[in-house]
């Protein structure tokens, strides 16, 4: 079981094996927004944004031998990191701000200690606006998933999906999800799930009926293509 808070980390491998208090970077004086993803072999790895001001993406992954000496992921100015690992490789997906935003993803082959140039997910998705809350997600064999919300040229936003099928090498153009016309009605805070046969899930709040209802899309080949149109989950 694992809990994370700042950059303390409390874990334990069973509930009455009592816990322990972690630092992962102790020479952090500013962090927030961490999340955690834990690899097949048990060892966590956490991502975070580092600095007050213009914050930057940083991980480190825990091995036998203890905490590995953090990396930095992103020199831009960045927010909300998602990690998640699949078919023995790690993966980071981001939120750039400023000039040129955007969804962003890198990945590390060897266990947290060198990572990819950032690769851009977000071009040509057809929002032409800021990119948040993306959301993050890989199967057994090398199919990597990001969802994000996209703000378009007016208040309302939409949810896109990019995919790679060579585990986070290369990524295809995004695709929208929700399918009712653009900018219409805001769809947002989107989560998915990729499963080892092709299925890929993603859930999203949604206003198009003027409240927050929560609607869900189903893929069996991998985003490539969706089976029928979303369905809300909570009618009446």
């Amino acid at each position: 079981m694992v809990w994370i808070w700042s950059l303390l980390l409390l874990w334990g491998s069973h509930p009455e094996a009592g816990a322990i208090v972690e630092n992962p970077d102790p020479r952090e004086a500013a962090a927030s927004a961490p999340f955690l993803a834990v690899d097949a072999r048990g060892n966590p790895g956490v991502v975070w944004e580092s600095g007050a001001a213009e914050r930057r993406i940083r991980f480190a992954r825990r091995d036998e031998d203890g905490w590995q000496p953090p990396t930095t992921l992103s020199r831009r100015p960045a927010l909300e990191p998602r990690v998640c690992t699949g078919a023995g490789q790690w993966h980071v997906a981001w939120q750039v701000t400023g000039a040129g935003s955007g969804a962003r993803a890198a990945r590390s082959t060897d266990g947290g200690r060198t990572w990819s140039a950032p690769a851009s997910l977000s071009p040509g998705s057809g929002g032409g606006g800021t990119v948040s809350q993306v959301a993050l997600s890989a199967d057994g064999r090398g199919r990597v998933y990001a969802a994000w919300e996209e703000h378009g040229p007016g208040a309302e936003r939409d949810v896109y999906v990019a995919a790679s099928r060579d585990s986070g090498s290369t990524w295809l153009p995004p695709v929208r999800v929700d399918s009712d016309p653009p900018g219409s009605a805001s769809s947002f805070h989107p989560g998915l799930f990729a499963g080892d046969d092709g299925r890929l899930i993603v859930v999203w709040w949604d206003l198009r009926n003027g409240l927050a209802d929560l609607y869900v899309r189903r893929s069996e080949t991998g985003a490539k293509g969706w089976a029928g149109p979303e369905a809300r989950l909570d009618p009446g």
